[in-house]
């Protein structure tokens, strides 16, 4: 990722620390874990270990209130033999095991049964009775793989006796043996026509939907089964999550066709670019139209005054123009590059830092971005030899060690992020964000009476930056002291809204003209915001200001990933999934790289399926919700 602040948390980020540390309730449907602070949403959270499963499809049918206690499914000829994920469910209690056939295959061909009593005057019991002497012939031939004889009995079956759901299934699980998946659809349809809580069924249906590319509707039937079995098919289960990971992959890959002009939020934006110090631009006299001098210095104003996007469409006028000096193509390249970066072009990217860097190989500031860029693409060994020689080069420019002590920070390399954080400080101590990380890292190795220090010393120092306020409330809200925590949040809240924070560092205005300054101040950061959201739920369990201050976060930035992810959470736990919806598809289309539309699309697809599960399920919402308040009474308890 882009390593501006690190504690920054992107949208998924954010969720998982808040689950994990902070012990929220947390459910799952689908297989997606999804933090659901309370409230009525379905999602549920597996506390107990999951049973392993066998690979027979052997066994008894499940449903919610009753199961065909003499139905017999086919003994598998092998663990491989099985068909899709409708492995066997051992019991609880100890339940009646099928007999075996009453005749083999060799003792009762199809030449035998030719003389098969008349039915047409039996009872429905007699019926029932040679049905299920015609299904045991056919699961002898399934267990010797003789598919074609095993259908051939279990649509005699079917034919004397249609009631019966398992002769449905049985007969299914012969089709999916030979790949007919069509046919596997129909028959399990039938079969749960006739039992809707058919677990097995179920199971097999959504192995053939996926075969024939209908993934959603997969999903739904295992989503199904997994809420009837509770959740204890470790197969179903599994499938879930490969289901919505493959579902969120390919709409992804559709999103991503045209993603590289997409500006992500300005609050990302901002963030990377203030995790740089500010350096004098250079001075631009020409305002030669044809030249991409004039056009690099209205970009650099542009960046300046916090507008983006027009920053970017000067750039691009730059490109293909010749300049006056090779240092400002370079940086012109160097500006370019660092847009194409946050946007997650990070091939375009690396073309542009690279033709820098040959133009001015003395620009340490295209080594440390171009570490960055290999650290996006998990390349540890460039990111470190461009440290390396960024160093040689300057070992007195501060930025090098700030961002290689990020790179540290993102493989949890703490002691020696904090250790490139103190040389940071050593050469320039007037940068907050080395003493907000190093902070930061201290307390990530425990140090936390050094942490909880150096953020009074940066208060002390830096009384008006608005971050030193914001992270010194996350640490103190993850040490549950939510009083506090709040009182931080309130004051950089307060400094975002007068504007009077100082975020780099303090020669800001040395290098700024007073009319500079006043057009610097930046659309504020909504994480005071988010964070103040947070805690005031985990504490008060205030969901109603919880919500309101999400939306205030969106007011002044509606393109922010951790005001869009948190807002959908605090919507589900109030039982709202079509709203929660919206934002959750919202929050995909504003996610910067591939990873994190993934995860944003897998959240989403789990929300729909839970739309789905109300309209078509409604017995299995309302267990759902049954299992959640459950959930929620045993989490106050604790």
């Amino acid at each position: 990722m882009a390593e501006d602040v690190v504690t920054s948390p992107t949208l998924w980020d954010r969720i998982s620390n808040w689950t994990s540390e902070n012990k929220a309730v947390v459910y799952t449907v689908a297989g997606v874990l999804v933090v659901t602070v309370a409230g009525g949403s379905v999602y549920y959270y597996n506390r107990r270990k999951p049973r392993a499963r066998g690979g027979s499809i052997a066994g008894e049918k499940t449903s919610i209130a009753t199961s065909t206690s003499d139905s017999e499914e086919p003994a598998s000829p092998s663990a491989s033999g099985s068909p899709g994920v409708a492995g066997s469910k051992k019991k609880k209690k100890k339940s009646k095991k099928p007999s075996p056939p009453s005749a083999s295959l060799s003792d009762e061909t199809p030449s035998n049964t030719a003389n098969s009593p008349d039915l047409s005057k039996a009872t429905s019991a007699e019926k029932k009775a040679h049905a299920d002497s015609l299904k045991k012939i056919g699961n002898s031939a399934y267990a010797k793989k003789d598919h074609a004889t095993a259908i051939a009995y279990y649509t005699k079956a079917i034919d004397v006796y249609p009631s019966d759901p398992v002769y449905f299934s049985n007969r299914a699980a012969c089709h999916a043996a030979k790949q007919d998946h069509e046919s596997v659809i129909r028959d399990t349809t039938r079969a749960l026509e006739l039992d809707p809580s058919y677990v097995k069924a179920l199971n097999r249906r959504a192995n053939a939907y996926e075969n024939v590319g209908r993934l959603q509707d997969a999903l739904l039937d295992l989503t199904a089964s997994s809420i009837l079995d509770n959740f204890e098919t470790v197969s179903a289960t599994n499938g879930i999550e490969r289901l919505l990971k493959k579902i969120a992959e390919a709409k992804a890959q559709e999103m991503l066709k045209d993603r590289s002009s997409r500006m992500p939020s300005h609050s990302f934006v901002s963030a990377y670019l203030d995790a740089f110090r500010p350096r004098t631009p250079p001075v631009i006299t020409s305002t030669d139209e044809s030249k991409g001098d004039v056009h690099l210095k209205r970009a650099l104003d542009a960046i300046a005054r916090r507008q983006y996007k027009q920053a970017v469409e000067h750039l691009a006028v730059t490109e293909g123009k010749a300049f006056s000096s090779s240092e400002l193509e370079a940086l012109a390249l160097n500006t370019s590059a660092t847009f194409k970066f946050v946007r997650a072009d990070v091939e375009s990217a690396l073309r542009e830092i690279d033709r820098s860097i040959e133009l001015s190989p003395q620009m340490t500031n295209s080594y440390v971005k171009r570490a960055s860029m290999h650290m996006e693409l998990n390349d540890r060994d460039a990111t470190l030899r461009d440290f390396g020689t960024a160093i040689e080069i300057n070992a007195e420019d501060p930025d090098i060690y700030y961002h290689r002590g990020q790179c540290n920070f993102i493989v949890q390399e703490f002691s020696a992020a904090a250790k490139d954080y103190q040389k940071s400080i050593e050469l320039d101590p007037s940068f907050v964000f080395s003493h907000i990380q190093l902070g930061v890292a201290q307390y990530k190795l425990g140090s936390i009476s050094a942490s909880m220090s150096t953020f009074r010393r940066c208060i002390s120092r830096f009384p008006n930056s608005a971050e030193v306020f914001n992270y010194y409330g996350e640490l103190l809200l993850d040490q549950g002291k939510f009083e506090e925590a709040i009182d931080k949040f309130d004051q950089a809240i307060a400094l975002e809204r007068g504007g009077t924070q100082t975020n780099t560092s303090d020669s800001l205005s040395a290098s700024m003209s007073t009319a500079s300054l006043a057009d610097n101040l930046r659309q504020q950061n909504v994480m005071p915001l988010i964070n103040k959201a947070l805690a005031v739920f985990q504490w008060k369990k205030d969901i109603a200001q919880a919500e309101e201050l999400c939306r205030r976060a969106l007011m002044l930035d509606d393109e922010s990933d951790v005001a869009l992810a948190t807002l959908s959470q605090f919507l589900l736990t109030q039982g709202k999934a079509r709203d929660a919806l919206q934002y959750f598809e919202k929050s995909a289309q504003v996610a910067r790289t591939e990873p994190e539309i993934v995860n944003a699309l897998s959240y989403a697809e789990a929300t729909r399926t839970q739309l789905e599960l109300e309209r078509k399920y409604p017995d299995l919402a309302q267990r759902m919700a049954t299992i959640a308040q459950a959930a929620r009474a045993q989490q106050s308890a604790s």
